[in-house]
């Protein structure tokens, strides 16, 4: 009996065993969707620019086995692939951002296999995406690598940059449901759109043009009195959504206004409709003022308004900061099915997300992916809030040191078209062709400055850096390892006068 007894407690071992392994299932699926939420190799595919020195140098040749790196870029287009595979859709914890339907399958397509490499191939977004990278190590440096948390409280009260009820679809204050937490500059970025009640961001029938988007077009306004350091409104805009943007666009941003609001806080208001913008450079805006209209323009997979608050005039370079809104009230779609925690979704558990601003004594809320957001700024007190604002910038001086930066970058978009282009192409064919460039962009200089259009503060730059280029490959070749150090001297001269005019703007307040 003693045998039969242990002979059956070995088969229900083993069948307790199984049952474990089996109920197990969901909960590896579940470590393994936790597992790809906290791992991002992308910060890997920095590596690949280590390889960049060895296309050019004959003694750095061994470099070039960095360029596998390059490969984690891919990370992207590969995630939503092995999410499908590892996810357990039916015990799978619902996300804040399921009931908001922005397009399919196709529009996936569109923006991956078609927005992406075309944006890879752009040489200005190229370089741009590398300042951004590099410029997150300047942001690290400048806190002694502590950097703004989301326990960071601002001295002005900012209201939403929009009227009426908008959807949050990117953002929030921890790293979980964050826009970009790297690079730094977009960490406490928000994409904001119009939904209707089924979630959907224009009518399910309608067609991908711009004008079906319920966002497209509406007012976007000051957050909070300020001046105007930066803006571009004649970038271009793609007509369509559904994934596509402009392919000839001359910023990630497209369209934008930037705004000093105290003396290290800047707001960012991007892809605007072109020809939007209300406001001019120097100028003295007051908060819910209207500065230009919600659009498409620069990356952007369809209609939105991205915003982001920094610490530098300089989108690059700058490091992102925390806000939180007044005068706002909240709700998530999702907690009327009882899908999600009662608690704010993507707001680290144990943290109120209302927190009073220490100035003005007023309470201020923090928002989250999934959430849809009503404004509710009807007292006018909210108008007068921030009566320290500077009253002006020193236009010249604005002009010029933008000018001297975007010949920086300039610089370093000539050295890389120099660069890739010898590699296929004979020395003269490549000077012509950086000629052809700069004939260009005066052209579009020439015809900007003869249209409506807002000048965007140091547009010539850009012009000016590639003819510097340009000059040099006509005086004689230039060498590989020279034209890698070009673009490093145009990034850290870039780099240089953004932090030159970053401590100047601080003595406007």
């Amino acid at each position: 009996m003693m045998d039969d007894a242990r002979k059956h407690g070995d088969d229900s071992t083993a069948n307790d065993s199984e049952t474990e392994r089996q109920d197990d299932l969901p909960h590896r699926a579940t470590k393994s969707e936790h597992w790809l939420s906290k791992f991002d190799p992308t910060k890997l595919g920095l590596l690949g620019f280590l390889a960049v020195p060895g296309w050019f140098i004959d003694s750095l040749a061994f470099f070039q086995l960095f360029s596998i790196f390059f490969l984690f870029f891919l990370w992207k287009f590969i995630r939503p692939v092995i999410d499908a595979v590892v996810t357990d859709t039916s015990e799978a914890e619902p996300k804040p951002t399921d009931w908001i339907k922005m397009g399919g399958w196709r529009e996936w397509i569109v923006a991956y296999l078609v927005l992406v490499p075309t944006t890879f191939l752009n040489p200005l977004l190229m370089v741009q995406d590398v300042f951004q990278l590099a410029g997150s190590v300047v942001g690290y440096a400048r806190y002694q690598g502590a950097v703004p948390d989301a326990d960071h409280t601002s001295t002005v009260s900012y209201r939403l940059p929009v009227k009426g009820t908008w959807t949050v679809v990117n953002g929030s204050l921890s790293k979980e449901y964050s826009h970009s937490w790297f690079p730094l500059t977009q960490r406490y970025a928000y994409d904001f759109v119009i939904t209707d009640a089924d979630g959907r961001t224009r009518p399910e029938v309608a067609s991908t043009s711009v004008e079906e988007y319920y966002c497209y077009d509406e007012p976007v306004l000051a957050p909070a009195d300020g001046i105007v350091v930066d803006l571009c409104d004649s970038d271009f805009e793609w007509p369509r959504g559904g994934g596509l943007a402009h392919p000839l666009k001359r910023d990630i941003r497209g369209n934008y206004v930037t705004i000093q609001h105290a003396s290290n806080e800047y707001s960012s208001l991007v892809h605007l409709v072109p020809g939007s913008i209300d406001v001019n450079l120097g100028e003295r805006v007051e908060q819910g003022q209207q500065v230009a209209r919600c659009g498409h323009s620069g990356n952007s997979s369809e209609p939105h308004l991205h915003f982001q608050l920094q610490d530098s005039p300089s989108f690059e370079t700058a490091a992102g900061l925390p806000v939180r809104f007044t005068d706002i009230e909240t709700d998530h779609p999702s907690h009327e099915n009882g899908n999600v925690e009662t608690r704010l979704p993507g707001i680290p558990v144990g943290e109120d997300p209302r927190k009073t601003n220490q100035d003005q004594g007023r309470e201020s809320t923090g928002i989250t992916a999934g959430q849809r957001i009503t404004a509710d700024n009807g007292n006018e007190v909210t108008q007068r809030a921030n009566r320290d604002c500077g009253e002006s910038v020193s236009l010249p001086s604005r002009r010029v040191i933008a000018l001297l930066q975007r010949t920086g970058f300039g610089v370093s978009v000539g050295a890389l078209l120099a660069g890739v282009a010898s590699l296929i192409l004979a020395d003269s064919t490549v000077t012509l062709i950086l000629s052809a460039a700069v004939i260009t962009g005066l052209l579009l200089w020439a015809t900007l400055r003869l249209s409506g259009f807002s000048q965007r503060p140091g547009g010539l730059g850009l012009t000016l850096g590639i003819g510097l280029i340009t000059f040099a490959l006509w005086i004689g070749p230039v060498t590989g390892s020279a034209l890698v150090l070009l673009f490093l001297a145009g990034f850290l001269f870039y780099v240089t006068i953004g932090e030159f005019e970053r401590l100047r703007l601080q003595h406007t307040f």
